[in-house]
């Protein structure tokens, strides 16, 4: 396996389409006390910022910084929808994964002095955060089995 599809899909923590397994529209939907965003909200979010990622375009990513970058209050009404999120989101992993096998890709300038090989780290640890963040969502939501 290499590095960045342990770092990004399978390892140090649940594989990715384990955390998003199992939910149903009403448990993505959910702000349990104390929480600011739901599951939903924090899936949108990852996808989102990851389609900006994938793009390499500053013109995407500048019209990020200035959006909600959450979608507040929106919830999909189908269990279907959600899963068809969660999917994009893992694809949208994969590919990165499959941009990094090249040293031609990683070294890739995105901005000045930034290469793609950046923007990769940065993103895995923003996926890891919010992901965490899934993981606690779905605890508090009593929807979270620990295996080991």
């Amino acid at each position: 396996m290499s590095n960045w599809k342990h770092i990004l899909l399978e390892g140090e923590y649940p594989e990715r389409a384990r955390i998003l397994d199992g939910l149903t529209s009403e448990q993505i939907g959910q702000r349990p006390p104390g929480a600011h965003r739901s599951i939903y909200e924090e899936l949108w979010h990852l996808k989102t910022w990851q389609d900006v990622v994938l793009a390499k375009d500053n013109d995407l990513y500048e019209a990020w910084m200035k959006s909600t970058r959450y979608p507040e209050g929106q919830v999909p009404s189908t269990d279907d929808m959600f899963e068809q999120l969660g999917e994009e989101f893992l694809a949208g992993i994969q590919k990165i994964v499959d941009l990094t096998g090249s040293e031609e890709n990683l070294a890739e300038e995105i901005a000045p002095g930034i290469v793609f090989r950046d923007v990769v780290e940065s993103l895995a640890v923003h996926n890891a955060y919010h992901l965490g963040k899934i993981v606690a969502l779905r605890q508090a939501l009593g929807c979270w089995v620990s295996r080991g």
